[in-house]
């Protein structure tokens, strides 16, 4: 931690006007040498128009904004706190070199080259699409994880997906298809997953290799019914049905709430338990934030309660700051400790059963009565899912403001 408070703290004040020769916004193309050796690419904007620079990493349409870029004549960092990771590389205006690290007690470094994006020549793809919904088994030494479910679909010569268990998806997947060949790759800044897949005898499979450890290995075999698509959940309730649930937590103003509260008598109340970094929960947030604008009047109060990697609160309060001014969050977010286990079990499996998710929805109506806990979430990289998702929350809010109180 100290590392990073140090390289933070430097480059800020090292930050200086870039070279006139680098224009005001540019498409960068890089890769990451993962610990297997394997080349996971991945693609970003930066903007020097600003004081200091913006951008965002490129997921196919998916824009995630990188949090904090320190930027002087030689050097480029991109700070990423709420994961304790940062990418640091010499910077020459044409090319930035460099590692990437995971701040930890075992902090591991990864090497990283980027250069301006040039056009990209025409692929030539096959002669079908390669879409559809099929049933991940994920194999690792000697066991199976058949817990997963795929989504993919094409575009032109592109192919997008991603794959999704039953607590929420990996998020968006985008590369390209040559003939029965497609690889895929995601890389946000603390996601970074390369996908192939090749096509044996009619049969789909491939390896997932992430940043760390050896590629997993998959299969992939066609869903038939919608029905079939996810039918696992996870099922999180209250240890007692007709308790109340209790929290309290700092907000990065100083302030400290309590669920008993006035802020919520008589009030409907979405209580998200959640983590900045988490990128499921990153999908959330913008639901979340509109569910709050649009019934807030009708008696609708969100609050989130954040775990965090680091239990330093000062750095809490920060990586709560950057959240709420990325996703534009209006509604309260507390700092409730760190994600070590003791924290975790004191706070929410003392109230909880089957607590396993991030995030996690509890939807209390007005009389502070647990109607539904919605485990997980599915972002805008699954569709349908996505879809069905919104209108789920949508339909449970209605009920938590109109529900009335039991005789």
């Amino acid at each position: 931690m100290n590392a990073l408070r140090s390289v933070s703290g430097t480059l800020l004040l090292l930050y200086v006007v870039f070279h006139q020769q680098i224009s005001a916004q540019e498409i960068w193309q890089g890769s990451l040498t993962a610990a297997c050796g394997r080349q996971i690419p991945f693609r970003l904007v930066l903007d020097f128009r600003t004081q200091p620079p913006q951008g965002y990493f490129l997921n196919g349409s998916e824009q995630t904004k990188i949090p904090e870029i320190y930027f002087r004549t030689d050097s480029l960092a991109l700070i990423f706190s709420e994961y304790k990771a940062a990418m640091i590389g010499t910077w020459t205006g044409s090319a930035w070199h460099g590692s990437f690290y995971r701040y930890r007690s075992d902090t591991t470094a990864y090497e990283f080259s980027a250069l301006h994006e040039k056009k990209p020549s025409a692929v030539k793809s096959g002669n079908s699409a390669f879409e559809g919904k099929f049933k991940v088994y994920l194999f690792d030494k000697k066991t199976c994880d058949s817990t997963m479910m795929a989504s993919f679909w094409t575009a032109g010569d592109s192919v997008y997906g991603t794959f999704i268990a039953p607590d929420g998806d990996e998020g968006l997947f985008a590369g390209i298809r040559r003939e029965d060949t497609i690889t895929l790759s995601r890389f946000t800044g603390w996601q970074a997953y390369l996908m192939e897949i090749g096509n044996k005898k009619g049969i789909w499979k491939g390896t997932l290799t992430s940043r760390s450890g050896p590629p997993q290995e998959f299969m992939l075999t066609p869903i038939q019914s919608q029905s079939d698509f996810l039918k696992e959940e996870i099922s999180t309730t209250m240890k007692g049905p007709k308790d109340r649930f209790s929290f309290s937590g700092t907000t990065d103003a100083g302030d400290t709430i309590y669920s008993d509260g006035t802020r919520f008598n008589g009030k409907a109340v979405i209580v998200d338990i959640m983590g900045t970094w988490c990128h499921n929960c990153m999908d959330a947030a913008p639901l979340l934030q509109d569910l709050y604008a649009e019934y807030r009047n009708e008696g609708l109060e969100v609050v989130a309660l954040t775990f965090e990697i680091s239990s330093d609160p000062s750095l809490a309060k920060k990586n709560i700051s950057l959240f709420r001014k990325r996703y534009g969050i209006t509604y309260p977010i507390l700092y409730c400790g760190s994600t070590q286990e003791a924290n975790i079990t004191a706070r929410l499996h003392s109230q909880l059963n089957n607590f396993s998710a991030f995030p996690t929805a509890i939807f209390i109506d007005k009389q502070g009565t647990v109607r539904f806990i919605h485990a997980g979430f599915h972002g805008k990289g699954t569709g349908g899912e996505y879809r069905h998702q919104v209108d789920k929350y949508y339909s449970l809010v209605k009920t938590i403001l109109h529900t009335k109180k039991e005789e």
